[in-house]
């Protein structure tokens, strides 16, 4: 299960993280109302926490945009400023729940089970040519064999399948995979593509992922070897 967290106290931010991983949850954090928006709208959550304490209401015109976007992904908002008439305002731009800071680690717990029971988000799986991905499982599987996945490479693979009919710019990959680390090798990217690339050679034929010189990198379904390993089964 995959939140993104909302919230530009990097303290309380990094705490409510560590919480979260240690029930088994992915979690993404975006330190800006603007840098929440861009990964919210590539819809790769379950739920989104979203901080009440943003100055200037930039919280719940974040909360707008998004849903005006539309995006439905269920929203848990939470700070120390929720009072009634700020749930009221939340809730009209598309809030599902609520819990007022500061809270107890067993009730941030409790409230975002809620809202995922509640709005029945299902969890991601893809299909495409001969092979099936199951990102919260971190398998990647066909009739030729199966791999698991590291998280970056569940979190690369998901990002190219969702734009996979699109060029991703490398600059465009680091920002939405490593926003907030410092100091990023300028290999890394290359390093988890090559082995993410072994895996899928390991498994099918008929995805491949393509560097597109000076401009970055692209999932292709090749239909060809599609058409000719369903052959092969068939016969």
């Amino acid at each position: 299960m995959r939140i993104l967290l909302i919230e530009e106290e990097k303290n309380e931010a990094r705490r409510i993280k560590y919480l979260l991983k240690q029930e088994g949850y992915l979690v993404d954090i975006a330190y800006t109302p603007q840098s929440g928006a861009d990964l919210a709208k590539g819809n790769l959550y379950q739920c989104l926490l979203l901080s009440a304490d943003f100055k200037a209401d930039l919280g719940k015109r974040l909360l707008g945009n998004i849903r005006k976007s539309g995006i439905q992904t269920p929203v848990l908002v939470f700070g120390h400023q929720l009072n009634g008439k700020q749930m009221e305002a939340y809730f009209q731009k598309g809030a599902d729940d609520f819990l007022a800071s500061p809270f107890q680690s067993e009730m941030l717990i409790l409230r975002l089970k809620v809202v995922l029971r509640r709005c029945g988000k299902p969890a991601p799986y893809y299909r495409l040519g001969d092979i099936e991905f199951l990102p919260e499982m971190r398998i990647v599987r066909s009739a030729q064999g199966e791999e698991v996945l590291t998280k970056r490479e569940v979190e690369l693979l998901e990002l190219l399948v969702i734009n996979r009919h699109q060029v991703l710019p490398k600059v465009m990959i680091e920002e939405r995979m490593w926003a907030n680390v410092e100091d990023l090798n300028e290999n890394l990217i290359q390093v988890h593509m090559s082995n993410l690339r072994k895996k899928l050679r390991g498994i099918t034929e008929t995805l491949t992922i393509e560097t597109i010189r000076n401009a970055g990198y692209s999932l292709r379904i090749d239909e060809d070897s599609l058409v000719a390993s369903l052959a092969m089964v068939g016969q």
